[in-house]
């Protein structure tokens, strides 16, 4: 599933339902629907000219979502968000 990701300013503007992400003075940070949030240190993460990001090695993140656990596993290039 393809999901373009918004580019916000901060944590504190994130839409929770829709794949978003934000620099602040920890890194990068990647928001995905039903796991939470995380900052990419571990991550290689490009800055493209259109103000998009492309991060590698893939993403995994485990959270939780109403209770029940949720792993999301993907890519995001060029600031579209790509699940495995």
């Amino acid at each position: 599933m393809k999901e373009v990701a918004q580019r916000i300013g901060c944590m504190a503007d994130l839409d929770e339902h829709q794949v978003c992400y934000w620099k602040d003075d920890c890194g990068w940070w990647l928001y995905l629907p039903r796991c939470g949030a995380a900052v990419l240190r571990q991550h290689a993460v490009v800055e493209n000219a259109d103000g998009s990001i492309t991060v590698t090695p893939s993403i995994r993140m485990t959270g939780h979502s109403n209770g029940e656990a949720r792993v999301r596993h993907g890519y995001l290039t060029r600031g579209v968000w790509n699940e495995c």
